[in-house]
Formats: structure tokens, sequence, C-alpha cells
């Protein structure tokens, strides 16, 4: 058993639950991560998908002009680089140069839309192919590939069942 106050390295009490005093040393650890976890995360920045060398037109007219997402200016020592960043609401993504380029078939930003139906609009109007998936619980969803071949996933929370 330990004592009922756990302090982290930093000198913090992590959490002063007497209940602790009844945990065994590995129970204590545990609950002692998870406070840690959650008081170090708060939300993603960004996530980075690759694009081929010298494709920043073809980023920006589908990430821009396609999905309608504002190009974020990168700082210049990034810039020299290549690849583009873009943000639309909470969602920002940056597309990194990488001179092997390998589209991401299976490794995808799942995107939450609040109009999955107008996303869906645009990527066809576009010549883009989109797949529908109806496997995921409370979520209406599709799936879409960059021009690069990267797949992305784009979600909306279904209705809630017996609403009108």
């Amino acid at each position: 058993m330990v004592s009922a106050s756990v302090h982290s390295r930093r000198g913090g009490s992590l959490s002063t639950d007497r209940s602790l005093s009844r945990l065994s040393e590995p129970a204590v650890r545990t609950v002692i991560r998870r406070e840690r976890v959650g008081a170090v995360f708060d939300r993603l920045h960004h996530v980075q998908l690759a694009m081929p060398p010298g494709e920043e037109q073809a980023a920006r007219a589908f990430f821009g002009d396609v999905l309608g997402m504002t190009e974020v200016q990168k700082p210049p020592a990034l810039a020299a680089r290549g690849g583009a960043w873009f943000r639309a609401g909470g969602v920002e993504l940056h597309l990194g140069v990488e001179a092997d380029f390998r589209a991401a078939r299976k490794a995808h930003p799942g995107i939450l839309v609040q109009d999955l139906d107008g996303v869906v609009d645009r990527l066809r109007d576009a010549g883009q192919d989109v797949t529908w998936d109806d496997e995921f619980p409370g979520f209406r969803r599709v799936y879409a590939y960059d021009p690069f071949g990267n797949r992305l996933e784009f979600l909306e929370a279904s209705p809630a069942l017996g609403a009108d």
C-alpha cells in the first residue's frame, strides 16, 4: 500500500484522494499516469501529410480551392523546404515534401465536418471519387484521396435516433 498523497517529480500533488491509500503500487502508478497524461495533452495542433516535390500548386488547388481551406504562411526557415500548410475551423493540415514520396493509403486524418454532403459535393464537382462507409456507429463518413493519393476521411455526427 502507498501513502494517500502522491507527488509528481515536479513537486506538485497529483492526487490527494484518500482512496489511493487502498491501492497497490501498480494501481497507483496507473492513476498517476492517467492524471499526468490528462494534464499534458490538450488537442492536436496539426496533422502532416507527405507530398511529392514541386506539387505545391496541386496542393493549393485541392486543399484551398476544392476543400475551401485557407493556406497558412509557413515560417521562412520551413518555407524553404517546400510544401504547404492549410487551416479551416479547428483543423490544420501540413503537407511536407518527401523526395522518396509514397502516399499514405491506410493511415489518414479523420476530419470532422458540419456539412458532409457539402464536402462530398465539392469533391465530386472536382472529379474526385468518394467512398461511403457506414461502419462507424454514430457517424456518417466518406473516404477520398488528395491529388497525391493520401487517404482522407471526412465524417459528420449522425443525427440522434428519433430526432426530427
